[in-house]
This record gives C-alpha cells, sequence and structure tokens, in this order.
C-alpha cells in the first residue's frame, strides 16, 4: 500500500484509534501512551501525556502539554505501525498490517497475542466489555475481551471499512465506497446490520466519533451526518471542507481542515461555530489531553493547542517529519 492510500484510507485517528510509541513491545513494537476511550456510560478516560507519530520513518514523540516535546523511536515492523487502545486497565495494540498485537498493564511489559488474519486493520474502540476493529478494503472484523485472543466477525460487505467508533450502546463503523453511502452497527462486533445513509454515493472518507450520546461523522467533502444510535441518520453540510482531525472531548467536537487554517467546534454536532488555526496547513490529527486539545500537520514541524478547540496556539514539534496521528 503506497503512502497516499494509506492516507486517504486511514489517515483519521482523531477518535478511533492510533499509533503507539516508546516502549518494548514483542516484534519491536514500541510503548503505548493511554487516551480517550468511550465505557458504556459515556465517560471518557484520557492521558495527561500527549503522543505524535510520523508515517513510515518511525519517529515519535511525546509532550505532558503539548509545548515541550521529548523525541522518541517508533520501530514499526510493517512499515506502518501500530494502532492502539487503552480500556482503562490494559493497553491493546494491533499491527496495522499484520497478524501481531499485544496487550500490557503498564507499557512497558508486554504479551503477544494474534490476530486472526493478516488485514488492513484500521480502527480499534472498546466497548467496556470488548475490543472490536475493522479492516479496510475487506469484510473483516475481529473481537476480543482482553486483546490478546481474537475471534474473526464479518462485516456485511467488502469495503474500505477504516474507522470505528462505541457511543453507549452500539459499534458504528463507516466505508467509504463510490457504490453506496453505507454504514453497519453491531452491539456486539460480532452481528453487524448494514444501513443506508443519507449522505451521497461517492468514494469520500466519512471519520466518525462519538461523544458518549452521538455519532457524528464528517467527511472529506463537507457532509455531514449524525446519529443518536447509528441507525437513523440526519445529513447537514459541514462547517469545513476537507476535514481530517477530528475528535471530541465529551462535550466538545472538535474538527479542522487539512490544507487550511480553519478549526470547528460544536456540542451538538449541528451548530458549529468557526475557529483559526496558527497558520495554513495539513492538519492531521488532532488529540485531548483532559484539558487541552492538540493538533499536529503532516510534512513539517507544525502543532498546536488550545483549550476551546476555537483559538489555537502555535507549537513546534522536534522535527519535520510526516506527523499523522496523535492521542
Amino acid at each position: 500500500m503506497k503512502r497516499r492510500d494509506f492516507l486517504k484510507r486511514g489517515a483519521f485517528f482523531g477518535g478511533t484509534g492510533v499509533f503507539a510509541t516508546l516502549g518494548s513491545l514483542p516484534h519491536a513494537v514500541a510503548q503505548i501512551m493511554p487516551f480517550g476511550f468511550w465505557r458504556k456510560k459515556s465517560v471518557p478516560v484520557v492521558s495527561s501525556v500527549f503522543c505524535v507519530t510520523a508515517l513510515g520513518s518511525g519517529a515519535a514523540a511525546t509532550s505532558p502539554d503539548g509545548i515541550t516535546w521529548t523525541t522518541r523511536t517508533l520501530p514499526t515492523p510493517s512499515g506502518f505501525g501500530y494502532i492502539a487502545r487503552w480500556n482503562g486497565s490494559i493497553f491493546c495494540a494491533l499491527d496495522v498490517y499484520s497478524t501481531n498485537c499485544a496487550t500490557s498493564s503498564n507499557g512497558v511489559s508486554w504479551t503477544q497475542g494474534t490476530l486472526p488474519s493478516t488485514s488492513s486493520w484500521m480502527g480499534l474502540a472498546w466497548d467496556g466489555t470488548r475490543f472490536c476493529t475493522v479492516a479496510s478494503g475487506s469484510d473483516k472484523a475481529a473481537t476480543s475481551t482482553d486483546g490478546l485472543t481474537w475471534t474473526a466477525q464479518t462485516l456485511p460487505s467488502s469495503a474500505d471499512w477504516f474507522n470505528i467508533a462505541f457511543n453507549g450502546t452500539r459499534f458504528v463503523t463507516i466505508k467509504s465506497d463510490a457504490t453506496s453511502a453505507q454504514a453497519a452497527y453491531s452491539s456486539n462486533g460480532a452481528s453487524w446490520t448494514a444501513v443506508t445513509l443519507p449522505g451521497p454515493a461517492s468514494a469520500q472518507s466519512f471519520y466518525v466519533v462519538a461523544n458518549g450520546s452521538k455519532f457524528v461523522a464528517i467527511s472529506d467533502t463537507q457532509v455531514q451526518m449524525s446519529s443518536a444510535d447509528g441507525i437513523t441518520w440526519s445529513k447537514t453540510t459541514a462547517p469545513l471542507n476537507n476535514v481530517k482531525a477530528f475528535t471530541s472531548n465529551g462535550t466538545i467536537f472538535c474538527a479542522i481542515t487539512h490544507g487550511s487554517n480553519q478549526s470547528a467546534t460544536s456540542t451538538d454536532g449541528i451548530t458549529w461555530t468557526t475557529g483559526t488555526m496558527p497558520s495554513t496547513a495539513d492538519w492531521t490529527s488532532v488529540a485531548w489531553n483532559g484539558s487541552t486539545f492538540c493538533a499536529v500537520a503532516i510534512d513539517s514541524n507544525k502543532a498546536a493547542t488550545s483549550t476551546d478547540g476555537l483559538n489555537w496556539t502555535a507549537r513546534t514539534l522536534p522535527a519535520t517529519e510526516s506527523w499523522w496521528c496523535i492521542t
């Protein structure tokens, strides 16, 4: 898979899964920092440490505040890296392009596990009982209660599923496909039901985020959809075009454009307020650490922090890299 294809399929990891850094995971995987997930009672759990990783190079950096950064090295045996999720007691890490996975209670000592197949695992979510992952370019999903032993599951169709979220009762994943505008939902990650979306049938990427009571999905062509249950969706116009960075801190949805200097926030996913980034850049990912949003831009040394998602301060990453994922 070429870099441009990888970015098209899975550049967004703001709310559903991210790459790891800093440690001694089996098969040369690095330590993962904790970040937000959604439990059944919609309580966000976040890390006080930001972690950013670069595409392909193995470069990584950590920061307690988004201001002061420490350079790290991320070995990635597949050439892409690991997506990861913290469930409140263990980290679970999946290699994007292999069967490797591992768990850790402290991010230092890891136990090796195995995924059901080598696939483009592009999303990972936790529902309070189980992890669920979906694979792009296939009909594959997988579930696990411990992050080590996985059961293969089947999505309704083979498509570019690359994003998954959980919102208290259901997992939801949305496909990027020119044949139909479709999502799939499941209460357990095993039995999936397809649902037709009100959006257009075109090859656009929808980035779905859950805030604990609602799903909001924004496409890179300014189409927005929202749903309280993952089944019935309403369509509106998104506040920004070409969004690649999208997350929620449980109260505020925060979206940032790729290739511009615009941001936007919303408390309900319907009415948006626009803000301004410190500069025009290819902003690719944004995360929340409990008090601050931090965004990073690919092919640059640019970062930015904000407490409200609207007023941003420029920050500097340790080096110019293909920074594309922050947690």
